[in-house]
């Protein structure tokens, strides 16, 4: 079987980005628990606790100089942006999603979250994203450690909640994504989750506004997960939603399988190559695990990772997927601001006829408001957990 393909994450890169300055700026607002608990690219992560509410938080801490040269501290170039990391994360704070990641409320107001890398370098300081606390890790290693695929029903479900979100991302944020991976996604403690834990798509560096990308100098995205278009570098480019749904499908098959399907979308790799010929069925029943895809997933995931863009379904007809239309949870849309003031802006939701964003105001692009939260189908993140009921 395929084995495990690790990729560098924020979690165990080896920057080794040298100490500079403090949380001097910061001090007002937070309470550092920990000053470095891993390495990014362009810096490291902290954490910390919000003073005011004594909330746990993750402070994303980026040296700007790294940032505007695209490049970590041994030099390597990265497709990485900082400056568009932080602007996504605003934008999902603003126009939320329950499982997208969004800037906390406690950055508001702090230079170091709201300039770009230019202007940090100007005044001397750091970039910094306050991210919630996701103390759970993330997917890759909540399955690694369970040893196994989730049961379908429940891989079907965590699996809608990813997709919607991503969705959203593309729908009513303008963006997408380009580095879906198990290790993006974070699960954090969340008591008002069934469960107690909530499940959230994260890591905008390699985001990309919505439309046609040229073929990219420095490949967006891991090597498990990006879409064969590009990690190709076709000279026609590639377009960001259809790699998305590509991502998508691995994920999809990871949680099913509880081990990625090839090492690198090579023709040298015989994993991919076979899986791109058509021949899932006859490798997943060589491995036993058959009825992990039943088939009208296999179909679906299939279509996902199809190597011909245009052949991969969109979102909205994933989300329509029988196995993912009850599991789509509402999309709520509170500001912090008006969360903070204990008031309503205008409700926005996904039309699932359209695709688009909708709410009180009609928009069809990104608009903040507040909906209701469906955390009931998060039993499945239990199950990741490797409960009894698994």
């Amino acid at each position: 079987m395929c084995v495990w393909a690790r990729v560098v994450s924020c979690r165990d890169a080896s920057t080794s980005v040298p100490a500079q300055g403090s949380f001097r700026e910061t001090m007002d607002t937070f309470t550092t628990i920990e000053a470095r608990v891993a390495h990014c690219l362009f810096g490291y992560i902290a954490h910390a606790k919000v003073k005011s509410s004594g909330q746990e938080v993750a402070l994303k801490c980026i040296h700007p100089k790294l940032a505007l040269r695209h490049a970590t501290s041994r030099g390597e170039a990265v497709a990485e942006n900082a400056d568009t990391e932080l602007s996504v994360l605003r934008l999902a704070a603003r126009h939320a999603h329950p499982h997208l990641m969004g800037m906390h409320p406690a950055a508001a107001g702090l230079p170091q979250c709201t300039s770009s890398a230019s202007e940090a370098i100007e005044r001397g300081h750091k970039l910094m994203a306050v991210l919630p606390w996701c103390g759970r890790g993330d997917l890759m290693t909540a399955l690694e450690t369970r040893g196994s695929g989730l049961p379908v029903a429940d891989a079907m479900r965590l699996f809608a909640q990813i997709a919607s979100a991503v969705h959203h991302m593309h729908t009513c944020l303008g963006y997408c994504h380009r580095d879906i991976s198990l290790e993006n996604i974070f699960l954090q403690d969340d008591a008002s989750c069934e469960g107690g834990v909530r499940v959230l798509v994260g890591d905008f560096g390699a985001a990309g506004e919505i439309g046609h990308h040229d073929a990219p100098a420095v490949r967006p995205g891991k090597v498990s997960y990006v879409a064969p278009e590009i990690f190709r570098r076709e000279a026609s480019g590639y377009d960001g939603v259809r790699a998305d749904v590509y991502s998508l499908g691995v994920v999809l098959f990871c949680l099913l399988a509880g081990n990625m399907p090839y090492n690198r979308p090579t023709a040298t790799d015989e994993c991919y190559s076979v899986i791109q010929r058509g021949d899932m069925g006859p490798l997943l029943d060589a491995w036993g695990l058959k009825d992990q895809f039943p088939p009208d997933v296999l179909d679906l995931v299939k279509r996902m990772m199809s190597p011909t863009p245009s052949l991969r379904p969109s979102l909205l007809e994933v989300l329509r997927h029988p196995r993912c239309a009850g599991h789509v949870p509402s999309v709520a849309m509170a500001t912090p601001a008006a969360t903070a003031a204990g008031g309503k802006e205008h409700e926005v939701d996904v039309d699932m006829t359209s695709g688009k964003c909708v709410g009180a105001a009609g928009a069809a692009a990104a608009g903040a408001g507040s909906g209701s939260l469906d955390d009931g189908d998060m039993s499945d993140v239990a199950v990741l957990e490797g409960s009894a009921a698994a």
